[in-house]
This record gives structure tokens, sequence and C-alpha cells, in this order.
């Protein structure tokens, strides 16, 4: 997230699956930050972000959650539409099937961190994400798959994750709730170039389309979560503009109605 570097002066870590790599490592250069996969490297690298693909096998998991804990210090943690395990350490799709076998164990990590009292943000849509189990009551009523014996691979434990996040941020699209984030951080650190532009979020879908990441209905396209770039691009531009015009406000308010008192506007005839 390069909104992190500017806020924050952060080195973003990329945790992700192994067949994911070659999509971070090609969307890096779109966000002007040099990948490192070395991290102690990383630490003297300008402008710069790191990523680490995360074991498969859940055997292997907390070893890995341990080493990368002991080595980078993490200071924060944030799973961004990211697939987390049931109570029956099964992993699901929006759909209701197990994709256990596809998925990275982050969840692990994220657990971890949690429990260290690492800030810890979870985004999420439909409740089969890392931490989203912060409202599971919630995600069983309303969700789709998400109840006992609802989903459909027949594990009997639901789409809904067992990680209960200490600060989630809900969307109907996960990426629109991180926009939101970056956004509002955008707004408290009075930096709007925080949050980015329309056509940085074009160029970042088709790069991560050209590197392969598929549509969620398959298709090799820009989009997310069946959503076009007509439909993101103008979301970004609408949350950076409110950033531009509340900070702008801000100014304005200062002398709130003391222009239109000094017109008489208000005046009794």
């Amino acid at each position: 997230m390069p909104g992190l570097v500017i806020a924050f002066g952060a080195k973003p870590v990329i945790v992700c699956p192994e067949a994911n790599y070659e999509a971070v490592r090609q969307l890096a250069p779109c966000v002007g930050l040099h990948l490192r996969e070395n991290m102690p490297e990383l630490r003297e690298i300008p402008v710069s972000m790191g990523v680490i693909c995360f074991t498969g096998d859940a055997a292997l998991a907390p070893k890995q959650a341990d080493e990368i804990i002991a080595r980078d210090h993490p200071t924060a943690v944030i799973s961004v539409e990211c697939p987390g395990a049931n109570d029956r350490g099964v992993y699901h799709n929006a759909t209701g099937l197990d994709v256990t076998e596809l998925e990275a164990k982050q969840d692990v990590l994220f657990e971890k961190l949690q429990a260290m009292g690492v800030l810890n943000i979870a985004i999420g849509d439909l409740g089969n994400e890392i931490g989203m189990g912060a409202i599971r009551d919630t995600l069983e009523a309303y969700i789709p798959y998400a109840a006992k014996n609802a989903c459909r691979c027949g594990c009997g434990g639901g789409i809904a994750v067992r990680t209960k996040a200490d600060n989630i941020i809900t969307a109907t699209v996960s990426d629109w709730g991180c926009y939101a984030m970056i956004a509002a951080l955008a707004y408290l650190k009075e930096n709007p170039d925080i949050m980015h532009t329309p056509e940085l979020e074009k160029q970042t879908m088709e790069t991560a389309c050209h590197s392969g990441m598929i549509d969620m209905y398959g298709w090799l396209i820009p989009a997310i979560d069946g959503f076009g770039e007509e439909i993101n691009l103008p979301i970004v531009a609408l949350m950076r503009n409110l950033v531009i015009s509340a900070l702008k406000l801000k100014t304005t308010c200062a002398t709130w109605f003391e222009k239109v008192e000094a017109l008489h506007y208000f005046d009794e005839h």
C-alpha cells in the first residue's frame, strides 16, 4: 500500500500465496516501489516494499509465522479479502466450496500477531475472510453458506471464519473497504496524495489482469468481484475528491456563515 509509505514512512510487506508472487512483482513498479524479498535489505532501500510467499501447509505455517515475527517485528497487520479457516480448519470461497488446498495459511500469522497486541485490521465482504469472525452471528444470519452445515463442501462448518479481528471494515467489495481506509488516512493525515488516483487504479487493475489475476467469474479481464473499471475508477475518484473537499472545507468553515451574515441575508424585514 503506497499510501502507508506516504502516511507513516512504512515498509509494506505483502504476505501472499506463492501463486500470487508474479502479480505482486509486476504491481510493485506500478505504485512506484522497489520490491525486495530480503527483509534486512528492505530496511535499507527507500521507497520499497517486501513480499513473503506464505506456506499452504498447515503443519508448517506456525513455524514460518514465528520466523517472520522474530525477524521482522511487524507493527501492524492488515488483511484484505484473504480467506481464513473456519472452526474446522477448512477454507472456503464465497460460494461455499472448499479451497483449503489453494490457500496460504496466513491466518496463523494474523492470529499470532493479534495475540501479541499488534494493531490488526481485517477487511472483508462475505465473511470467509480473515478476521470476519468478529461478526459471526450476523454472518450466519444473513450471508449464504455462512451458517453451520450451510457450505457446499460438506465440512459442516460454514464459510464464516474463526479469526476475530480487533478492527474490521466491511464493504460490498473488500477492495472498496480498503479504499475507504486509505481515504480516511489521507483525511486524518491531511494529505490527499495518500489516497491513490483513478489513473493508478486503472493501471494496477490492468497490470493484475495481465499478471494472471482472474475476475471472480473466471474472465481474464480488469475487474474486481465482477465490477470493471467503469465502476471502480469513479469510486476511487469520489473518495479522493471527498478528501480534497473536506480538507478545503476545514479552512472555509473557520468563518462559518460570516459572509452570509455580512450580506444581512437573515435579517428580519
